[in-house]
């Protein structure tokens, strides 16, 4: 073995070594000097409900596009990209046929997942601030804001 033997070694190994602490795998290593354990999303402060214990959100709407659901469905679902008060930015789904709202109108966010839509976990309250209840509808009125019907 040459007296050169020793520094290749060292010439080696220590840039790997040098690596252990920001989470890079050593190679030769057995069992888990790895990468970090993943955060959930509530433990990263991700989940704009969930992070403030709190029913519904208040947001302004930055852009009013639509978005077609998955298969099989296929008529396109009218959404609010929101930005809330406390930074965060969602897409929210607005209920009922036809909506008022416009670029940032002022709206209330409730928790509520729409099943052929991927992402979207929230929906938009009808009657409340800027965005104006669905007019003479007579059943689910409370989902939809709408008024009690006049009596005949």
């Amino acid at each position: 073995m040459s007296e050169f033997a020793p520094i290749c070694i060292y010439l080696v190994i220590s840039p790997l070594v040098s690596l252990i602490p920001l989470g890079v795998p050593f190679p030769f290593a057995s069992n888990s000097s790895t990468y970090p354990e993943k955060l959930s999303a509530y433990e990263c402060g991700f989940d704009p409900f969930a992070s403030d214990q709190c029913p519904q959100k208040q947001g302004v709407r930055p852009r009013v596009p639509t978005r077609t659901p998955e298969k099989p469905n296929s008529a396109p679902r009218t959404i609010a990209k929101v930005q809330l008060s406390n930074r965060h930015d969602i897409f929210a789904h607005i209920p009922g046929e036809g909506h008022n709202s416009q670029e940032h109108s002022i709206v209330l966010i409730r928790g509520g997942r729409v099943k052929d839509s991927p992402g979207m976990k929230s929906d938009c309250i009808r009657g409340v601030k800027d965005l104006l209840g669905i007019p003479d509808r007579r059943k689910g009125r409370s989902k939809y804001g709408a008024g009690k019907p006049k009596s005949r």
